[in-house]
């Protein structure tokens, strides 16, 4: 048999590195396109030990099938994990005169041999798609109609495997524990009113008024999950919020995956749960901690003492967790309804996540079928990255989606990508909560109104250049320091460090971010700027001008109490008097951040606003036409400019740059 190389992405260089470059013997045979075949692998029995190091190999059988001939099948989604821990499966291809040929030992992902082990029944066999052992990962051609075709397989399939990894962490408790309270959420009926009407019961959950009894459904209910019900085990939040911080909920691909098949199961070692179970008891849980994070914010401290210690324990579980399911839910709805930029971006609210996959392609590819706007692209893995990446950012701009310059970086690991190029394998500098805001469906989030839309733009692109219309509305006329500058030193030169300190070092620490906030007064005053109000009430305006909407996004708590926070933060002598309440509020405003947006800065008007660490003196604050927020952009010589990154700045976070006479002028990006 020859030698084939197996799962190896093509990268910028046209190389693939050695984490990726490992070899099966297994010779795959042409898919016929035109009767659009597939290949599919019959996982065979196994009686007894299946699971334990002593368990029988996993055999297969792998076939060619199509739409007519293909029996009912099962989808499996998964981490394909690091390509040097492997393990071995026998396979056994079925030739296409219908006889088999001899049983080979192949070597895979250790991560792939794991699922089948717990996958395969002890009585039958099952009909498997994976998408290692389907595709041929070495074949270009192939893999790009396959791709292609990823949505259809999964809408296909009977139901989505979701293998979560080997139980760990108390999941095998936690996952029968969560069956039962989604048992209790099934017989309840609910509906899409439900969480929205738990979220109302969970803000009065602590008022003095209530008798201690439930008085409906959802009041039972919201008392089951926090553990009022005598004999109704809860589960631990520590191994709730280990399951959803597992390696499965960071992979592009889940996002087409789930969205294209939701009825299934999501397996965690031999425990399994479906999938509408899983997603609705974690929103429950998700709403209880935002609800009793906002009790916590608009009520008296001594209210704690009215909580219980799990109810504690809730209100301050880390969101990490309930964001990345969260997302998934949420990104998967909007799908079929909004653009491939809004469903590429939204996943990356969560600012301590990165979504991964193998190749950096597929940060596109994963999504272009599930999208609404079906943007005029399709896989192909001849190309390069930066082609990839090139025609995608050109395809969003054409289709007069000028928020994308809005996400554009100035660091990324594509160097050579024109500015107006989003580099999908980089952080995005902007939170896309902001950009996205007005298509808001939390159930305490009221977006202030736009002043009015801005008009649409078309842009005009010749190779790597674009031209396109805006406003210029100010000039960065000086920086400050960002949070790593002021926790590394007091006296640095404002500008990018060498090697930032991570966000995680300072996110609960009262005088950094007392500090940082200051650093917007102490620009007013060096621009000569005369402020008639206290620090605290000018900064609170600036802050809650900015954050506003965003801070009551992610939390559910009002722009009032942000402000009231901000004030004790400011006037408080003893930040630890009431710790609790401290460490919620700088958890959740803190959350609101970007890692890559900390650098305040003032206009030469006196507007204050907050960049990434790579703006400049001498930058201009733009308004692209059709874009929902300000860009920073640096002049390149008389003609050209490039993207620095967005601009958050007060006065224009809704469209104020569009009010009276516009005066729109030609910008030409590179």
């Amino acid at each position: 048999m020859p030698f084939l190389k197996f799962a190896i992405p093509l990268f910028h260089n046209g190389e693939s590195p050695d984490l990726y470059s490992y070899s099966m013997s297994l010779n795959y045979r042409p898919l016929d396109d035109a009767s659009n075949e597939i290949r599919v692998i019959q996982l065979l029995a196994c009686p007894g030990d299946r699971t334990s190091p002593a368990a029988p190999p996993v055999r297969c059988r792998l076939k060619h099938v199509t739409p007519k001939t293909c029996p009912k099948y099962y989808a499996l989604s998964y981490v394909w994990g690091d390509c040097e821990d492997l393990g071995e499966l026998e396979v056994l291809y079925t030739s296409d005169s219908g006889l088999e040929e001899q049983w080979e030992t192949i070597t895979v992902q250790k991560s792939l041999v794991s699922a089948l082990k717990h996958i395969r029944r002890g009585d039958r066999s099952l009909v498997i798609w994976a998408d290692a052992l389907c595709i041929n990962q070495a074949d270009n051609a192939e893999k790009s109609i396959q791709v292609h075709r990823m949505v259809s397989i999964y809408e296909n399939a009977y139901e989505i495997i979701i293998w979560l990894g080997p139980a760990a962490d108390g999941s095998d408790e936690l996952i029968a524990t969560l069956c039962d309270i989604g048992e209790d959420l099934t017989r309840l009926a609910w509906k899409d009113g439900f969480f929205m009407d738990l979220f109302h019961q969970a803000s009065r959950l602590w008022s003095s008024s209530h008798n201690g009894q439930p008085q409906n459904s959802t009041q039972w209910f919201l008392y089951r999950i926090c553990g009022r019900i005598p004999g109704k085990r809860v589960p631990s939040m520590a191994a709730l919020v280990a399951l959803l911080m597992r390696p499965w909920w960071t992979r592009t691909w889940i996002i087409s995956e789930y969205a294209s098949k939701e009825d299934g199961y999501f397996m965690c070692g031999d425990s399994r749960i479906s999938t509408v179970v899983l997603v609705g008891v974690v929103n429950a849980y998700q709403v209880l901690n935002q609800a009793l994070n906002q009790e916590l914010h608009q009520s008296n401290s001594t209210l704690l003492s009215n909580a219980g210690a799990y109810e504690k324990e809730i209100a301050f579980c880390p969101p990490d967790g309930f964001e990345n399911c969260y997302i998934l839910k949420i990104t998967c709805s909007w799908a079929k309804i909004h653009s491939f930029l809004s469903v590429a971006t939204f996943p990356r609210t969560n600012r301590l996540r990165q979504f991964q996959c193998s190749d950096p392609r597929d940060h596109v590819y994963a999504l272009l079928g599930i999208a609404n706007d079906r943007l005029p692209l399709q896989p192909n893995y001849t190309k390069s990255v930066e082609e990839v990446y090139l025609e995608t950012s050109a395809a969003i701009l054409q289709n007069g989606q000028s928020d994308i310059l809005t996400f554009c970086q100035r660091d990324r690991n594509y160097s050579s990508l024109p500015s107006w190029v989003i580099d999908w394998t980089a952080n995005l500098t902007l939170s896309p909560v902001f950009t996205f805001a007005k298509y808001s469906f939390g159930p305490h989030l009221h977006t202030q109104e736009r002043i009015r839309p801005s008009p649409i733009n078309h842009a005009t692109i010749l190779e790597d250049i674009v031209r396109i219309s805006g406003t210029c509305i100010g000039c960065v006329a000086l920086p400050g320091y960002t949070m790593p500058e002021l926790a590394r030193s007091s006296h640095a030169e404002p500008g990018p460090l060498q090697k930032p300190m991570s966000p995680s070092e300072f996110l609960v620490d009262p005088e950094l971010l007392r500090r940082w906030l200051n650093e917007f007064w102490t620009l007013l005053s060096r621009s000569g700027v005369i402020v008639s109000e206290a620090p605290h009430q000018r900064l609170s305006k600036v802050v809650s001008g900015i954050f506003g909407d965003l801070y009551q996004f992610r939390t559910g708590i009002t722009e009032d109490v942000l402000i009231r926070g901000l004030t004790e933060l400011f006037t408080k002598e003893d930040h630890k008097a009431d710790g609790d309440l401290m460490k919620l509020f700088l958890w959740s405003f803190y959350g609101c951040l970007s890692s890559d947006l900390e650098r305040p800065f003032v206009t030469g008007d006196g507007l204050l606003g907050i960049a990434s660490e790579n703006v400049e003196q001498g930058d201009l604050i733009v308004h692209f036409l059709g874009a929902s927020l300000p860009s920073i952009i640096r002049p390149q010589g008389a003609e050209y400019c490039q993207i620095v990154g967005p601009a958050l700045l007060e006065s224009f976070m809704n469209g104020e740059a569009f009010t009276g006479k516009i005066k729109p002028q030609m910008f030409i990006i590179r």
